[in-house]
């Protein structure tokens, strides 16, 4: 549970709350999940956050190694074996069970995806949500997660610039045309926009 202070005209107290990052219980029982969102969105939670883990390697002692993305004296606590929801189809599911709480991931491993799909994504929760989508988002601290989906870990800094400005660029734009040494397309039209104008609020970390 985190709380964070926000410079609005005046400040406010702002209470975001983290999804279970593993599922301890057992999958075929997880509609705790929303139970948990439910109760949250009654409660007057102003955030409920999902964690992000697409696979899991061995090597977990990197969680601790900052110079890779980790937390100093940090440890993974759920083993190589600990069940993780994808954050964004997740989120999707609790937008159609709470109405006022806002959805965001903690954190999101963006460069891990193709930066069409998650801009396709998050507009649709975005708009399914009435505009209550959050993105936190990061490099990670896993080099296995990287390997997996045929990526260079050691360029994971300039592929998560790369995937945020070509959804930037989508969720902004009417007609979009983009040229980089990873992507080049012109005229595409992407619909429809996220209804939050210019696009999402964005937070970034290392997990």
């Amino acid at each position: 549970m985190a709380v964070a202070y926000v410079p609005d005209k005046e400040r406010i107290m702002r209470l975001s709350v983290s999804l279970p990052s593993n599922l301890t219980q057992d999958v075929a029982n997880w509609r705790y999940v929303l139970d948990f969102a439910r109760a949250c969105d009654e409660a007057g939670v102003d955030r409920i956050m999902a964690p992000d883990h697409i696979v899991f390697g061995e090597q977990l002692d990197a969680y601790g190694n900052p110079a890779l993305g980790g937390l100093v004296g940090g440890s993974q606590p759920t083993g190589p074996d600990g069940n993780y929801f994808e954050p964004m189809s997740l989120l999707a599911a609790l937008s159609g069970v709470t109405t006022q709480i806002r959805l965001g991931t903690g954190i999101l491993l963006a460069a891990l995806r193709r930066p069409v799909v998650l801009a396709k994504s998050a507009v649709t929760i975005d708009v399914l949500s009435g505009g209550r989508l959050d993105l936190g988002v990061g490099i990670g601290w896993q080099r296995e997660e990287y390997v997996a989906a045929g990526l260079n870990f050691k360029a994971r800094g300039r592929l998560l610039d790369h995937t945020l400005e070509v959804c930037q660029l989508l969720w902004r734009e009417k007609r979009a045309s983009y040229e980089s040494q990873d992507l080049t397309f012109s005229n595409i039209h992407a619909m429809p926009k996220p209804l939050q104008e210019g696009g999402y609020r964005f937070g970034s970390a290392a997990e």
